[in-house]
């Protein structure tokens, strides 16, 4: 009851969201995240907001479930490409990389048909 209560009177912004997930997945809390992209498809109306931060505390996350965390280089994951990631984590990644995309605006289409 209490929970419910809780999200009737806030609800929390993507941003909150993210930093809440990030530290339930990952038992460490960052709160200097920076948006680096706004992804929409309006055709769907999904938007994702993409989020980076560059932090040396990265080592100390781990696993809060029963999951495996696997920590790969930047470069490594771009260069897998599909089928080995989503379609779009190279694309992303390469984004988050670039210091100076802050804040884009990304209009996407995810039919792949």
């Amino acid at each position: 009851m209490e929970e419910t209560q809780r999200t009737r009177a806030h609800i929390e912004t993507p941003y909150e969201a993210m930093v809440r997930e990030f530290e339930e997945e990952t038992g460490v809390k960052f709160e200097v995240w920076e948006c680096y992209a706004i992804c929409e498809d309006k055709r769907k109306e999904i938007t994702m907001y993409c989020y980076r931060i560059f932090d040396n505390r990265i080592s100390e996350c781990k696993t809060m479930t029963d999951e495996v965390i696997k920590v790969c280089s930047p470069p490594a994951v771009i260069a897998l490409g599909p089928p080995h990631t989503l379609s779009n984590i190279p694309f992303l990644m390469a984004m988050a990389l670039d210091k100076n995309i802050i804040g884009a605006q990304v209009t996407v289409n995810l039919d792949h048909s």
